[in-house]
């Protein structure tokens, strides 16, 4: 009985370990045999992504085309875009200024980098009136450079 039980345990897994190793080879087989999408086509489907605010989809597909072509300006400008989106400021900061460096003469990406650095500064503004006591000498400063910035923000996102 216990012979026969240790029989079909050992079918049963010789069985399943054949299965899996039939699967492996398919898949690898499949992923050689499948051509790699173009460029274009990864581009294309990292606007696609971006477009449609599905982020963290454009977030990685542009990630895998700056690593494979860092050369590619609108990559990097178009996934600190992402980032931005995501207020993800210093990943956003160095994006841009990953696109200035191919590029010192893009004033998308200048006006982007600015912009970013308004947003992290509205956003430690926002930090300082929490902690700075309302009694300090500061406070009014910080809530009127506050006000000043979200007025600029405001009138560019408006643009």
């Amino acid at each position: 009985m216990l012979k026969t039980l240790a029989v079909i345990i050992g079918s049963l897994l010789l069985m399943s370990c054949a299965s899996n190793a039939n699967r492996y080879s398919e898949n690898n087989q499949r992923s050689i045999l499948e051509p790699q999408l173009t460029l274009e086509q990864q581009l294309l489907h990292a606007n696609q992504a971006y477009e449609e605010a599905r982020l963290e989809q454009a977030e990685s597909l542009f990630q895998q085309i700056v690593t494979q072509h860092p050369g590619l300006k609108d990559a990097w400008f178009k996934l600190g875009n992402v980032y931005l989106r995501q207020a993800r400021f210093k990943a956003a900061i160095r994006c841009f200024e990953e696109t200035i460096k191919l590029d010192k003469n893009d004033g998308r990406a200048w006006y982007n980098l600015a912009l970013t650095r308004v947003k992290q500064g509205v956003q430690v503004l926002e930090a300082a009136e929490q902690v700075v006591p309302q009694d300090s000498e500061y406070q009014s400063d910080l809530i009127n450079l506050h006000k000043r910035l979200l007025e600029r923000v405001k009138r560019d996102d408006a643009d």
